[in-house]
């Protein structure tokens, strides 16, 4: 596929969903571009919204999430292209977004949501880059936000066949965690 001429596009919904579509074609380098759109439109229109506090976004969601999502695929893309330094850069960017003004009270659990997705995606480069021994922190992570459950088992088998680790011990203390 060619390169994506992105120049033109400022929608920062559009460029949302086109995002949502590189990722499910796995197509991690036009992922990177497209979040750099998204990163760099959504910045604008809040140093917009900063100086002129009069007016409102008419975007799905609030900017706060746009300015995270945008760092948060852009380090999954890196982080599916072996790129582990560059998508921990990533990652400190949606980490902690509390720097970000202007946000409703309603809204602040997006900043919550960054900063979880950020630790466990922390886990997951530690095992890529073969930091074993994070792996009963990670499992207590899983156990603590079940909704990660799905992407976290994926990458503990991931690990655990291309570093042959020995994993038995997680489906036991998953399962005894749980049936109490």
């Amino acid at each position: 596929m060619g390169k994506l001429r992105l120049e033109n596009i400022d929608n920062i919904d559009s460029l949302t969903n086109m995002l949502k579509l590189a990722f499910s074609n796995e197509d991690w380098h036009n992922m990177i571009l497209i979040a750099d759109r998204l990163y760099e439109e959504s910045s604008v229109l809040y140093y917009y919204q900063l100086n002129q506090p009069s007016s409102k976004s008419s975007n799905d969601r609030p900017l706060i999430y746009y300015l995270g999502f945008s760092q948060l695929c852009k380090g999954e893309a890196y982080q599916k292209l072996k790129r582990y330094s560059e998508s921990r850069d990533c990652i400190l960017k949606y980490k902690d977004l509390s720097w970000v003004k202007g946000v409703d009270e309603k809204d602040k659990f997006i900043i919550k949501d960054f900063s979880i997705f950020a630790l466990g995606n922390t886990y997951t480069i530690d095992l890529m880059e073969g930091k074993e021994d994070v792996l009963k922190e990670y499992v207590q992570y899983l156990k603590q936000y079940p909704r990660e459950i799905i992407a976290g088992m994926v990458t503990i088998f991931e690990c655990a066949i291309k570093k042959n680790l020995p994993i038995e011990w997680v489906k036991k203390y998953s399962r005894r965690s749980v049936n109490g």
